[in-house]
């Protein structure tokens, strides 16, 4: 109880972080491991008294030791739900908050918070764990509702498939049907009488609706649907944050970061790198963090943090959205991670390549330091650096990488993946195996016709009919997963054509299109339908080198997540598409240009920047 009583005071009424940072990392794991290694924290209503019944805490509260009692435990269909109401509550309280806050704000008013109520501040690693794990319920969730449903119906159609070979086809088939197992026909009873339970609609507008408390918009808006001129957004966004607490600037960012990561499980890419809009906004207000009493001035005019408004770098401490994000480890290599993917399936190679390339010189800075080791999330650190390299591994082969990743890094991707990579170049299939071990696991947001397994048809045949009729269809657990494979795989097919194409034109200047013909086994008519393919697909937009969007210098380790490597001053895709998803169309992932007059073919090969600060820094390693 005393610790309850302790960490109530720093979110709701002294805001220090130093405070929270020891509470949050320190003595929360330390009392877990002691005594709730395996059972729950105590009840909300248990220790209520000690925080005055404070119903926004105890939703906090309710939330942190749900987590951990689902990650201690293997959850069954009814903890999913019940996670899905713990989220709904606190979700619903802070959201009513705030957009009662922003109301006000935006009618004129002047009034301030109630004394009771001094805002909320949270921990940025406390905002993005909520958030984060927000998102990973709802992927198991979709995944468990998948797998179970998928299961129910195999057992019944390969019953039906029986049924109809012993009775001829008819429709009474003797009393030998068999029936999904009981535990699995009740989960289907529960996933039926809670079909509301994480709807992705739901999870969605979620999401959705603390990117606009606490960044001023959703990442779909136009500018052009805002009647205030931007400085003016800014302010009613900072006076907002002021009156509610720092917390919901928080988690505006990171609700973004974790709208990404949805989007892309949900294999919509497009709208993935949308959403990370409001991280990359160079003219978002910055991020002050609170300061101590007596640690100096406050540019908010108080001691609890805040916003400041305009963009850059100003003010004392101010971070940019992208410097804030990426001081929370976890957020920053999911963000990378996932806008990686997303550009990998865009066909986007050379942005795949930058981000991936740029996160993975700061984790191996970060693992050579020891920063990472001693994080308490060492053990994911390590796995998703192991898919990363993977997925240079791949990116490696269709694009360039020479000045865009690190030797260091390069390396390290050689020396695991080199079987792999000779098993690609001799014409074996390689790319899908990394593929599947890199790639997210993707998922299906449909909810499944429970009917068809729990309530069949009792009228003679009918039941055999209804499900032999769904069987062309029948759902394997696996299939949104497959979907991306497969569009990832026949893509790839594509690209190991090009490259032997590309390994022979880099032999040449000039070269007759016969002679090349030839050389790929395939006739002349076919050769120019490959190399117009080729320049299609290699083709892509890109950002551009120029006016930097942002950079950050967080610690551990140099360079921002390169998202944000290069902005376009001048436009993008289209006019709203700022931030990782603008660019511009034209430039090739190769680097062989050429281009066919008459029956040859002219090969002009990029020119090679001499690069020597590689060199010196293997040498320094050594």
């Amino acid at each position: 109880k005393d610790f309850i009583f302790a960490l109530h005071d720093p979110p709701r009424r002294s805001h220090l972080p130093t405070e929270q940072t020891t509470l949050y990392h320190t003595t929360f794991p330390t009392l877990t491991s002691k005594y709730f290694a395996t059972t729950p924290w105590p009840s909300p209503r248990s220790v209520s008294t000690e925080c005055g019944g404070d119903k926004l805490f105890l939703a906090l509260y309710t939330e942190l030791t749900a987590r951990h009692l689902h990650t201690v435990s293997r959850p069954s269909v009814r903890d999913r739900i019940a996670g899905w109401v713990v989220y709904r509550n606190l979700f619903d309280m802070l959201l009513e908050h705030v957009e009662s806050v922003a109301a006000g704000v935006a009618a004129g008013s002047t009034a301030q918070d109630n004394d009771d109520d001094a805002g909320l501040y949270l921990l940025p690693e406390w905002s993005f764990d909520v958030l984060h794990e927000f998102v990973y319920q709802f992927q198991g969730f979709c995944q468990f509702r998948t797998a179970t449903f998928a299961a129910a119906a195999r057992t019944s159609y390969s019953s039906s498939e029986s049924d109809g070979a012993d009775g001829g086809g008819g429709g009474g088939g003797g009393g030998s049907k068999k029936t999904p197992s009981p535990h699995v026909m009740e989960s289907l009873r529960v996933l039926s009488d809670h079909r509301d339970a994480w709807a992705v609609e739901s999870v969605l507008d979620y999401l959705h609706r603390f990117v606009r408390a606490g960044c001023g918009a959703p990442p779909s808006a136009s500018a052009t649907t805002n009647s205030a001129s931007p400085a003016s957004a800014a302010t009613r966004l900072s006076e907002v944050i002021a009156r509610a607490g720092l917390a919901y600037r928080h988690l505006g960012l990171f609700a973004s970061v974790a709208l990404s990561r949805l989007e892309c499980l949900l294999g919509d890419y497009t709208a993935s790198l949308k959403a990370l809009g409001p991280v990359f906004d160079v003219t978002a207000p910055l991020i002050v963090p609170p300061i101590p009493p007596g640690g100096g001035d406050d540019p908010t005019g108080g001691s609890g943090g805040g916003v400041g408004v305009g963009g850059g770098v100003g003010g004392s401490g101010a971070l940019t959205p992208l410097d804030f994000v990426n001081s929370v480890t976890p957020a920053r290599i999911s963000l990378s991670y996932h806008a990686s993917i997303s550009y990998l399936m865009l066909r986007r190679y050379r942005d795949a390549t930058s981000t991936l390339g740029t996160i993975a010189t700061f984790m191996q800075r970060g693992f050579k330091t020891g920063q990472l080791r001693r994080d308490p999330h060492s053990d994911q650190y390590g796995r998703q650096y192991d898919r990363i390299l993977a997925l240079l591994a791949i990116l490696g082969h269709v694009c360039p990488t020479s000045d865009i990743v690190e030797e260091g890094v390069m390396r390290v991707v050689r020396d695991r993946h080199n079987g792999q990579l000779n098993k690609i170049d001799s014409g074996e299939e390689g790319y899908e195996d990394l593929f599947l071990f890199a790639c997210p696991k993707f998922i299906s947001a449909n909810v499944p016709d429970y009917s068809r397994i729990l309530a069949p048809s009792v009228e003679g045949g009918a039941a055999t009919t209804t499900t032999t009729n769904a069987t062309n269809a029948i759902p394997t657990g696996q299939d949104a997963y497959r979907l991306q494979v497969r569009q990832f795989t026949t893509e790839m097919e594509i690209q190991s054509t090009l490259r032997k194409l590309r390994s022979y034109m880099k032999l040449y200047t000039s070269i007759d299109v016969a002679k090349l013909a030839a050389f790929n086994d395939v006739r002349e008519e076919e050769l120019v339908q490959i190399l117009l393919t080729c320049k299609h697909k290699t083709r892509q937009v890109q950002r551009c080198d120029g006016v930097s969007l942002s950079t950050a210098t967080t610690g551990g380790g140099g360079g921002g997540t390169s998202v944000a490597d290069a902005g376009d001053a001048n436009g993008g895709t289209s006019g709203d598409d700022d931030g990782p998803l603008g660019g511009k169309l034209g430039s090739s992932a190769l680097d062989v240009h050429f281009y066919v007059n008459s029956d040859m073919v002219h090969v002009d090969e990029a020119e090679r920047q001499r690069r020597f600060e590689n060199y010196f820094l293997g040498q320094i390693e050594q």
